[in-house]
């Protein structure tokens, strides 16, 4: 079978060639008619005819045709869509079923064409619709995120509203109307122009063809302002005092520091939030106190809390308690102590008062306190006793002495034949800390005293008496006892404080 299709390929080739040829003369000789078709796009024709009526349209199906008509074969090739004119005339609008008839003319190579083309489909239909106006205030979206430690402050835009003009059944979907802001990496200010964009009620962008609208405005300017930021520390200032018997004891609060926003130049201004006297008050307080506040009460114009603006403070108040602890000689620490003399109390014990919160009272000793007395000076006879009080740590801001029993020092001359020091001497001094007049470590205590029971003041403070002839215990009214020497001889004062004077 192979064999019988490849012989006689020359003759087979020569046959097509003379088959051509004949078809060639035939066609040259008798060049018979043939049916063409172009696309040809739809002219419309005093389309004010619908648009003064507040009205616009739409050509149902597409604006074009497909214009059929005749030509000799030869010249085929010759035609172009764009010798055709196919147009609608909108005067001719048949109300009822709004449409109109296409008309076709042929605009150039009209000698080519044999009769007159027609349009398919050869009438066409309008959808018309009403056109509505409508305003929209503009919005705008701010896309990206600016640079590290910025954010997105106020957005200007300039018109502040935009109207729309087409067709009514677009309108249904559109909500609002504004423009996208690309704030990307910012760092300044930014402004610019951007078209206006649709979206619907969720805030979704549509993608409405906005060729049937028509935009009052083409292009919406805007001014971007970009926040630095900053974090600043709360400084609670408190007012007013506590009912009698309670201490304040300090501000509580979860929020320490607020992460703010604003003009880079304010927040340079600003090192801490400031909550005032009057907001933060606790006078006549018996319990603990709790304040919420909004932190940009108390920010500068411009300047917000770019987080949560709620801060809750609670002013801590605590009820005074109120202990007895007990003093020796040997639990006071000696200033300017001189070695020509030995020294005692009478009374021995000294008893004290302290106020203060329980918790503290709970774990407090009597050494904590720190007691002081300041003996510089004294020579040989019968003194008023003062005391200091020197709490470490905490204790000096939670703890008061409140009062002390008044008592005496009683100063001897020491015995030639004595040790230099006796054993209950130095427990009184070198044990407490206690030397010379000379060492620096005593000069820091001098001065510092408290009251006696007697007192009614709370603080520890230093007071002296006028100088007196002759030694005596102090009265009830005496607020603090002096601390001076006596000057009468030593077997004078001795016979007045009821001693019995050496022969």
């Amino acid at each position: 079978m192979k064999k019988r299709l490849t012989k006689n390929g020359g003759l087979k080739l020569l046959s097509l060639a003379v088959a051509f040829i004949v078809w060639l003369l035939v066609i040259n000789i008798s060049n018979p008619k043939v049916r063409r078709t172009k696309t040809v796009e739809i002219e419309v024709l005093n389309e004010d005819a619908v648009t003064k009526k507040s009205r616009v349209y739409e050509i149902r199906g597409g604006n074009k045709v497909n214009v059929s008509y005749d030509v000799r074969i030869l010249d085929e090739n010759k035609i172009k869509s764009s010798d055709f004119r196919a147009y609608v005339d909108c005067n001719k609008l048949y109300e009822d079923t709004n449409s109109l008839y296409v008309v076709v003319e042929v605009v150039d190579n009209k000698e080519l064409i044999i009769g007159s083309p027609s349009a398919s489909p050869g009438v066409i239909n309008l959808d018309i619709e009403t056109i509505q106006q409508k305003k929209f205030d503009l919005i705008s979206h701010a896309e990206g995120t600016p640079g590290e430690g910025y954010s997105v402050g106020e957005i200007k835009l300039d018109p502040s509203s935009i109207t729309l003009t087409g067709p009514e059944n677009v309108f249904g979907s559109i909500s609002n109307v504004g423009i996208e802001v690309n704030v990307d990496g910012a760092v300044s200010d930014l402004s610019g122009e951007a078209v206006p964009v649709l979206y619907d009620a969720n805030g979704n962008r549509l993608e409405t063809d906005t060729s049937k609208l028509k935009f009052s405005m083409e292009g919406i300017h805007y001014n971007v302002t970009i926040l630095g930021g900053k974090t600043l520390p709360l400084n609670f200032n408190v007012g007013g005092n506590v009912a009698s018997g309670y201490k304040f004891i300090g501000v509580e609060s979860a929020t320490k520091s607020v992460q703010v926003t604003g003009p880079p130049a304010e927040l340079e201004k600003l090192s801490s939030i400031e909550i005032p006297q009057n907001v933060l008050n606790i006078e006549g307080a018996t319990e603990d106190k709790s304040v919420v506040l909004d932190v940009n009460e108390y920010l500068p114009a411009g300047v917000s809390a770019s987080g949560s603006k709620d801060v809750m403070i609670t002013l801590k108040v605590a009820a005074i308690n109120r202990k007895t602890f007990e003093l020796k000689l040997s639990d006071i620490r000696l200033n300017g102590k001189n070695s020509a003399y030995t020294y005692a109390t009478s009374p021995e014990i000294i008893t004290l008062v302290v106020s203060g919160l329980e918790t503290e009272l709970a774990k407090l000793k009597a050494s904590d306190l720190n007691a002081v007395m300041n003996i510089s000076g004294l020579t040989e006879g019968t003194h008023t006793g003062s005391l200091a009080f020197k709490p470490s740590g905490s204790l000096a801001v939670s703890l008061a002495v409140e009062s002390y029993t008044p008592f005496n020092v009683i100063v001897t001359a020491r015995d030639e034949t004595q040790p230099a020091q006796t054993s209950s001497e130095s427990s009184g001094s070198d044990s407490q800390g206690g030397s010379s007049s000379q060492n620096p470590s005593e000069s820091a205590y001098q001065g510092e005293t408290s009251q006696p029971a007697t007192s009614a003041t709370r603080e520890s403070t230093t007071h002296r008496s006028e100088p007196s002839s002759k030694t005596e215990t102090p009265a009830p009214s005496q607020t603090v006892p002096p601390r001076e020497t006596s000057s009468k001889p030593e077997t004078q004062t001795r016979r007045e404080s009821g001693s019995k004077t050496e022969p």
